[in-house]
């Protein structure tokens, strides 16, 4: 078992509500394997094992498909140029550029896709 197990079944419902919140709410219908109707996501975070699992939820719920997987922060500002994804789904610390970093590059090259921030990180002072 993952040493996230014991996360994921709460993470399952929550991540995905947090995506379509981010969206606006809406669900798209289940009708099969239509791409056409799916939410793009592309996932950055450091953890490769977290994002295999977040990915798997992700395309479990049938609303969404996974575009772009990046370890750091340079390859997912790449990954945002090339596969445009509607939600950015990341960590706040990615080596080599940082979660602000990233978000700073995509709005000056006009690439703001919606972004839900997922971290383990947390200090009063980076949250506030």
């Amino acid at each position: 078992m993952s040493k996230y197990g014991s996360l994921l079944p709460w993470h399952n419902k929550d991540v995905v509500f947090c995506c379509a919140a981010a969206l606006g709410g809406k669900f798209v219908e289940k009708d099969g394997n239509d791409m056409e109707n799916k939410i793009t996501v592309e996932l950055a975070d450091a953890n490769e094992e977290f994002r295999t699992a977040l990915k798997q939820t992700l395309d479990a719920a049938g609303e969404f498909e996974v575009v772009g997987s990046a370890s750091d922060g340079p390859t997912a500002y790449s990954l945002l140029a090339e596969c445009k994804p509607q939600l950015l789904v990341m960590d706040l610390l990615l080596p080599g550029l940082d979660g602000f970093g990233l978000l700073e590059q995509a709005a000056k090259a006009k690439m703001q896709p919606k972004t839900v921030v997922v971290s383990a990180l947390y200090r009063d002072q980076v949250v506030s």
